[in-house]
């Protein structure tokens, strides 16, 4: 029996809040948690000598040895930190990568983030967490006073809290979904648009933004449907014979065989997807009759001089191809790299740093921020043409 809209928005609320109630148990169970993670991490600086490292998080979802996402995040990462540490002379304190995961029972994000400041006296946290837990670390943030920098979380609400101490490098869900209307209804003029989503937490929120952005604009959508994982291979039947344009939120792995379906009944349809459909990098490294020719969302790494050089690095340091998640954490290792050298292993002038940031020498592209903490550029993104990926956007 299908739940009441009304319940299943209860019940995410309800959600919401426990995550965020988690995190703030977690938070109270460290006594006298801000002040003496403040003094920790004033010690720090002040009496460690140079040959003690600089520390920065890297928080995971999983463990990398069971999941594309987070190796690719871990492998980005710490090449990340082995370039830095070629560059520092010997004497002088280099990095350190803290690797925990978000693994375990509801609220282990929490915890982990914790832990990092507590346990590993770590000067920031670079996350590749999705949305769910995302919250948790950054409840962390705002009361370690840490900077969190995101490199996966689309989630349009983590930047609605006004966390000071929340960045990320990701375009976020509403960015992505303004950008899609406009090629989608403006650009391309189709009237007939069906929403195709995946039934995980980020897929559904990155959908419920599509569709008020399409709703903000004066569009209509024909109809939508979420894919199960138990049921994706029997999708896409629900979609009207008369819909011109598909918009898909989910993983490549989940989504491709409902495509498949959809172009062998309607191989005029145009494809249109996420970030989330090309961050694990799958979508270019096989054909699928399903997302030849669709316009996705994607990293830009592939297309900019520090890109290439990236890509280069990465393939001689883990002999194959990086993919846009390593990317991102690549760019947010990097980037906080760059502004512990230049202002040093003070909390708030890390913070301050970043909010007036414009780096220019990232894989990704230019990397500044606005007021909430959102990664100012274009939304870029791809054709698939035969397979391969084609820049869509200069």
């Amino acid at each position: 029996m299908r739940m009441p809209p009304n319940r299943k928005s209860l019940i995410r609320s309800t959600r919401i809040l426990c995550l965020v109630f988690i995190g703030s148990v977690f938070l109270s169970m460290r006594s006298g948690f801000e002040s003496n993670s403040r003094d920790h991490l004033t010690t720090l600086s002040d009496n460690a000598g140079n040959e003690d490292p600089f520390k920065i998080g890297l928080l995971l979802p999983v463990s990398p040895e069971n999941d594309l996402l987070a190796r690719s995040a871990l492998q980005g990462a710490q090449l990340a930190i082995e370039l830095a540490n070629r560059e520092i002379s010997e004497g002088h304190r280099k990095f350190e990568l803290i690797v925990r995961t978000a693994d375990g029972l509801w609220g282990a994000g929490s915890k982990a983030s914790v832990d990092f400041v507590h346990d590993d006296g770590v000067l920031a946290i670079v996350s590749a967490v999705d949305g769910r837990n995302a919250h948790l670390a950054e409840q962390v943030a705002s009361k370690s006073h840490v900077v969190q920098l995101s490199t996966r979380a689309t989630e349009e609400t983590l930047s609605q809290a006004f966390v000071p101490w929340f960045f990320r490098i990701v375009p976020n869900d509403r960015q992505q979904s303004e950008v899609l209307v406009e090629e989608v209804f403006e650009k391309h003029g189709f009237t007939s648009v069906f929403l195709l989503f995946q039934d995980d937490y980020d897929s559904r929120s990155g959908a419920k933004t599509f569709q008020k952005m399409v709703k903000k604009n004066g569009y209509k959508l024909s109809g939508q449907t979420v894919i199960s994982t138990s049921e994706k291979n029997g999708n896409g039947q629900q979609m009207p014979p008369e819909a011109e344009a598909v918009v898909v939120f989910g993983s490549f792995q989940e989504i491709y065989p409902a495509l498949d379906k959809i172009k062998e009944k309607a191989p005029s349809v145009q494809v249109f997807g996420s970030l989330n459909m090309t961050f694990n990098g799958s979508i270019g490294s096989r054909y699928t009759q399903g997302c030849e020719g669709g316009i996705f969302v994607s990293s830009k790494f592939c297309f900019t001089t520090y890109g290439q050089d990236f890509k280069d690095q990465y393939r001689d340091r883990y002999d194959m191809m990086p993919n846009p998640a390593a990317s991102y954490a690549f760019d947010g290792v990097k980037l906080m790299v760059n502004v512990i050298l230049d202002v040093g292993p003070d909390r708030e002038k890390i913070r301050d740093a970043l909010k007036e940031i414009n780096f220019s020498d990232a894989a990704t592209g230019p990397i500044r921020f606005d007021k909430n903490g959102n990664r100012v550029a274009p939304v870029f993104m791809i054709r698939m043409i035969k397979g391969h990926p084609v820049i869509l956007n200069p």
